[in-house]
């Protein structure tokens, strides 16, 4: 099973949104990530057959998403970043009109419904109104409904946006277990929530691909180049501009403690390098 972009490229007012992208993708996870603007949710509308590309092909086991037709969208399972709702509905009857829309039959729906809605920790409130859900209860609903039709290709755009940490690691958990016989593209701006599932993480910034990586490759990039200071307040000009600072933050002494990333040295603490060092290097640096 294999998911190919071939010099996919799209344009929006002589505005360049995604150039020449080229990726080939096999089952498991992985994270598309990049700042805003990057051009990571166009490139997933694109693959999500809901926005068409101005160049460029889409391809599943060989066979280009307009061959394939309906047969390409029966694949796919989408949350975009604002998900929309019939909050006079219940989650549990929203949840069967879009299996009615998918062309699940009702037993199909009532079994995928069942399963979804446990599977996002919905069972409890499967009767109450959209309405009076929390905005984390929302986006666990949004993800029910890309889940319905058992998706060979899911695509969750920003999915953790709205959960609390315990809602994120059980997220994280439940998506690993189901990620055997899919492909799944989880776009993110934040990287920890990728570390530890993604299998490859795809780098974008603005519109170009900057690689395709494994997190022990973007691991490896940081080594021996992550270094942690701390200065007094004054003298944060002197290092802000000079060097890529990846954190910063007020000690107890009053100190601020710096995290450096550097291809030369820095008179400090060497450090082990986190995805988050090695994300912002390859963005502000292009790299090793």
């Amino acid at each position: 099973m294999n998911l190919q972009m071939s010099n996919i490229t799209k344009t929006y007012k002589n505005k360049v949104i995604l150039k020449n992208v080229s990726l080939k993708l096999f089952g498991g996870i992985y994270g598309l990530v990049g700042p805003n603007g990057a051009g990571k949710t166009t490139l997933m509308r694109i693959i999500s057959d809901i926005l068409p590309q101005d160049s460029g092909g889409i391809y599943f086991n060989g066979m280009s998403k307009e061959d394939l037709n309906e047969r390409y969208r029966e694949l796919l399972g989408y949350l975009p970043q604002e998900m929309g709702f019939y909050e006079h509905f219940t989650g549990e009857e929203f949840l069967k009109y879009i299996s009615a829309l998918k062309g699940l039959t009702k037993e199909q729906a009532d079994e995928r419904v069942r399963d979804t809605l446990d599977f996002v920790n919905l069972t409890l409130e499967k009767k109450k109104k959209i309405a009076k859900y929390s905005g984390g209860m929302k986006r666990r609903l949004g993800i029910a409904q890309a889940l319905l039709n058992d998706p060979k290709i899911l695509i969750l755009d920003e999915p953790t946006v709205g959960l609390d940490p315990m809602e994120r690691i059980r997220f994280k958990n439940l998506l690993s277990r189901i990620s055997v016989n899919k492909i799944i593209i989880l776009s993110t701006h934040i990287v920890s929530d990728i570390e530890g599932l993604a299998k490859e993480i795809i780098l974008m910034d603005k519109g170009n691909l900057k690689g395709i990586f494994c997190p022990e490759e973007l691991l490896k990039s940081v080594n021996g180049k992550v270094y942690e200071i701390s200065i007094e307040e004054n003298m944060y000009g002197d290092y802000d501009g000079t060097y890529l600072i990846s954190k910063r933050e007020i000690e107890t002494n009053g100190k601020v403690k710096l995290r450096i990333i550097s291809d030369t040295h820095v008179k400090g603490k060497l450090v082990q390098g986190t995805l988050e060092d090695a994300y912002l290097y390859h963005l502000e640096r292009g790299g090793a």
